[in-house]
C-alpha cells in the first residue's frame, strides 16, 4: 500500500524569485552603505567593525551567488557547531562580531569619525 501526502503541492519553491531578488537588492544596498561609510572612519574600532561586517556579508553573498543549485539560489555552507545551540560559518562569526563591536562603540559614544559627541555641553555665546 503506497502512502500519499495529504499536503497540497507547493506551486512555488521557497524562497520565491521575488524574495530572492529583494534579498540580493537589500544586501547589495547595505554593502554600498558600508563602503560609503568606510570613507569617514576615524577610529580603529569602527574600521574593525565595518571590515568584519563587510567581509561576512561578502562571504555569505558570494556563497549565494556561486554555490549550487545556481546563481542567486546557492546554499551558504554552515559547518561550525556551537555546542548544539546553532550551526554557523566564518562569515556568520564575522557578522556577529561586528554587531557586538558596533554595540560597544555605540555604548561608549564613539562615532564613525572617532570622536565623542559632547552631549549636554554648550559653550556660552560671547
Amino acid at each position: 500500500m503506497a502512502t500519499t501526502s495529504t499536503e497540497p503541492p507547493n506551486p512555488q519553491p521557497w524562497p520565491s524569485r521575488k524574495t530572492r531578488l529583494a534579498s540580493r537588492t537589500a544586501a547589495s544596498r547595505w554593502l554600498v552603505v558600508i563602503i560609503r561609510t568606510a570613507r569617514r572612519i576615524g577610529s580603529r574600532g569602527w574600521a574593525w567593525a565595518l571590515g568584519l561586517l563587510l567581509g561576512g556579508s561578502l562571504g555569505n553573498l558570494t556563497d549565494r551567488m556561486v554555490r549550487e543549485p545556481g546563481p542567486g539560489r546557492g546554499h551558504v555552507v554552515d559547518f561550525i557547531d556551537y555546542f548544539g545551540l546553532f550551526i554557523g560559518n566564518v562569515a556568520d562569526i564575522a557578522i556577529v562580531g561586528a554587531a557586538v563591536l558596533i554595540g560597544l562603540l555605540a555604548l561608549r559614544g564613539i562615532g564613525v569619525d572617532g570622536k565623542h559627541p559632547h552631549h549636554g555641553r554648550h559653550e556660552a555665546a560671547e
